[in-house]
């Protein structure tokens, strides 16, 4: 990953040889809910029965916010294509779980996916 920004809520990550840029805001949360058919009320059990879907899902919509935030088109990767990458590599899922918690103001406390 490179050019972390994680008070932000910025970081990147690499899935099929391609780098792609991930912004962890509200928006990202509000695409996740929309999707997801959840209140964000439930985030939070969401977190606790499946952090192996959380996480990935989060990135997902991440990934998805940034390319809308810029004002480009979003890329084209299979949810299950991320989702194998991001749990393939326990370095990464943890990296990226910290971002999320961050990201939620969990800083230095519970980390998303732990």
């Amino acid at each position: 990953m490179a050019k972390d920004n994680t008070l932000r809520g910025q970081t990147s990550v690499e899935v099929g040889g391609k780098s792609h840029d991930i912004l962890l805001n509200m928006n990202a949360f509000r695409l996740l809910t929309q999707d997801r058919g959840l209140e964000l009320s439930s985030l939070d059990e969401f977190v606790s029965k499946n952090p192996l879907e959380f996480v990935p899902t989060v990135v997902y919509w991440g990934i998805m916010n940034a390319a809308d935030f810029g004002g480009f088109a979003r890329p084209d990767i299979a949810f299950d294509h991320l989702a194998a990458v991001v749990c393939a590599d326990l370095d990464k899922f943890n990296m990226l779980s910290e971002a999320i918690g961050e990201s939620l103001g969990n800083q230095g406390g519970d980390k998303a996916g732990n």
